[in-house]
């Protein structure tokens, strides 16, 4: 415990800062400025506007809530509210109760083991929680239970239906729009110069004046990730992890290019025979040769010069190795059987002239 804090709040008055010190005059149980915060997100959106249309838009919103809040209450029965006890049943279920015989009881709670000394007839308990907001604390509806007691009778009169709707008995009139207001002989008020700033204007209030949130205490069973090496799950190697692998980038590339380098193959392999079984089956014209002469061959990738073979197609990176028909357009790979005899045949007579001359 800081020291000079606890010398702060000692020299305040307990009515300022302690529950035990607060009037019973007000009955509320919310001691914070959460209704300050709802307002200011209810205008969020009209915060930068100017100052007249802001009211107007506060104007509306508020003339809304009464209307809304009145037609509410018009559909309620009974005599209190029905949120009224929204919060006391909760844990009276832990607690002992001892009757004296009059109004005043003994309770114990199971939590702590505390025992605290609620009375009935005077609405009052020492934790000053009934008293404060009006509403029987867990320690009075465990009394009012073991006596079978109507828990609305400990209720305070400010939540009943009737005091509701005195709160919203009066109507916001509505405004005219600025056409029609009345002109004045005076001057029109000008808006001041504001210096446009660099930069979208901050919508956020600033926050470097509010009190620190307190940051958790570290776990002792997780390790932080700061100050830390990593280790690759696939090559076992420090400084890197398995995403950015280059190990693993060279094993796909080298896989990858041994199934593409297979498929060539065997997409050539089977153009070859598919050739060589058109020119079996085909009819050939026999030449006669010089004596001397060597014999031209009859596969054609063994003759020089001729017909070359035209690329092999490009596979399709599917994995069922179908090649597009698109694609085997576009490159013009396809090459008929009378192509292929008639480059065969001119080669022939070219080769028998040579050795003839």
């Amino acid at each position: 415990m800081n020291l000079k804090c606890y010398e702060w709040l000692a020299a305040k008055p307990k009515e300022q800062w302690s529950r035990c010190g607060f009037r019973t005059l007000c009955k509320s149980d919310i001691f914070v400025n959460n209704h300050c915060e709802v307002f200011n997100a209810s205008i969020k959106k009209i915060r930068h506007l100017p100052i007249v249309t802001m009211l107007r838009h506060i104007h509306s919103a508020v003339m809304r809530r009464i209307q809304k809040r009145k037609q509410e209450a018009d559909t309620w029965v009974g005599k209190f509210c029905p949120n009224s006890l929204a919060k006391a049943n909760k844990k009276a279920i832990t607690c002992q109760v001892t009757w004296s015989g009059r109004p005043r009881f003994l309770v114990q709670t199971s939590a702590g083991g505390f025992e605290i000394v609620v009375d009935l007839f005077e609405k009052t308990c020492h934790c000053r929680k009934w008293q404060l907001s009006g509403v029987p604390c867990f320690h009075a509806v465990a009394c009012m239970n073991s006596r079978r007691m109507d828990l609305t009778e400990g209720l305070h009169d400010c939540y009943s239906i009737e005091m509701f709707k005195k709160v919203y008995s009066h109507i916001v009139e509505p405004i005219n729009g600025k056409e029609f207001w009345t002109k004045t002989p005076y001057t029109q008020p000008l808006p001041p110069n504001v210096k446009p700033t660099t930069g979208r204007p901050k919508m956020k209030r600033s926050r470097k004046n509010d009190a620190p949130t307190p940051t958790p205490a570290p776990d002792s069973n997780k390790l932080k990730r700061q100050k830390t090496s990593l280790r690759c799950g696939n090559c076992k190697e420090w400084g890197h992890n398995r995403r950015g692998c280059k190990a693993k980038r060279n094993v796909g590339s080298e896989s990858q290019a041994e199934a593409e380098t297979q498929a060539r193959d065997e997409a050539e392999a089977g153009q070859n025979n598919e050739v060589n079984e058109e020119n079996v089956g085909g009819q050939s014209t026999t030449t006669e040769f010089a004596p001397g002469a060597s014999q031209p061959t009859d596969d054609l990738h063994d003759s020089q010069g001729g017909v070359f073979e035209p690329p092999p197609a490009r596979q399709s990176p599917s994995t069922c190795g179908v090649v597009p028909k698109a694609w085997q357009k576009k490159q013009k790979v396809v090459t008929t059987r009378a192509e292929i005899l008639r480059a065969r045949s001119t080669r022939e007579r070219k080769i028998n002239k040579r050795y003839q001359d």
